[in-house]
This record gives C-alpha cells, sequence and structure tokens, in this order.
C-alpha cells in the first residue's frame, strides 16, 4: 500500500496532519521531502555534559593537556617535505 501523508516533525517525532489507515505499531517506509514553503531551520546544538559553556580554546588546550609527555619527540623534522615518502613509501626529497 502506498499514500502520501502530510506530517509535522516535533521532538524527534513525525506527526500525520491527517488520520491515516495503519495498525498501530505498524512498520512504514518514509519519504522526506520539505515543505519548500516552509523556512527549514537546523535543529539547536545540545551542549554535552563533557563540554557544556567551553570555549573552543580550552577544548584545544585540555586535547593538548591529554598528550603524553614527549609524544612528538619521535616525529620525523621532515614531514611536510617528505609526505609522500612517509605515507606511501616515495623516495625521499632533497631538502631544500
Amino acid at each position: 500500500m502506498s499514500k502520501t501523508v502530510n506530517a509535522r516533525f516535533a521532538n524527534g517525532v513525525f506527526t500525520p496532519l491527517e488520520p491515516v489507515a495503519f495498525p498501530e505499531g505498524a512498520i512504514v517506509a518514509l519519504r522526506i521531502e520539505a515543505d519548500p514553503t516552509e523556512p527549514v531551520e537546523p535543529p539547536p546544538v545540545e551542549p554535552t555534559p563533557g563540554n557544556a559553556g567551553q570555549s573552543i580554546l580550552d577544548m584545544f588546550d585540555e586535547i593538548h593537556r591529554s598528550i603524553p609527555e614527549g609524544a612528538f619527540d619521535d616525529l620525523p623534522t621532515d614531514l611536510s617535505v617528505n609526505l609522500k615518502h612517509y605515507l606511501y613509501g616515495w623516495p625521499k626529497e632533497e631538502d631544500r
């Protein structure tokens, strides 16, 4: 059975705007098209308990502090010049 039903989306739920002839608990496939006359607003971003009210600089600082001391000491100093060498095994470029 196929039927087009207009619905409103609110609080994470699609609510039909007209009666539907499906039994309670029926599983249906939805093809969703937004009404072009209605403005689409992005959903509000909910802060998670770990980052509520935290600035992006504070987040970067927290990430930086979580990296163990000396973790970057073994990285090659010519990584930007010889990226293809380290990723794909190409011959190294001469230092410029």
